[in-house]
């Protein structure tokens, strides 16, 4: 099974005619002050979904598929995103995961 579960911040958007390239900032709350960043791609329906509804610095949740290939001498890994899911309320300044699970305790 390849399914991967990714939520943090938006770091950055590359809109194209066919699909949508976005980075997540995602925080690793085991290692002290460490983030990863996670390219994702997102085709069709979640193209048209995530370009409508979001921006840099809001926070989102990702269902998808881990992808890699490889360039010349470089392997680039990627998700493929398959579902594309809203974290926190909307008009909500709180962008921060932990900030999200604090409000629920």
């Amino acid at each position: 099974m390849n399914k991967v579960i990714l939520s943090g911040n938006i770091a950055r958007i590359n809109k194209r005619d066919r699909c949508t390239y976005f980075t997540i900032a995602v925080y690793d709350k085991y290692s002290e002050n460490h983030t990863e960043f996670i390219d994702v791609t997102a085709f069709r329906e979640n193209k048209r979904f995530f370009d409508n509804n979001f921006e840099v610095g809001k926070t989102i949740e990702i269902t998808g598929k881990l992808k890699k290939e490889r360039y010349n001498e470089v392997i680039k890994t990627e998700v493929i995103c398959e579902e594309i899911n809203f974290i926190g309320r909307k008009g909500s300044s709180k962008n921060n995961i932990d900030d999200l699970l604090d409000d629920i305790a």
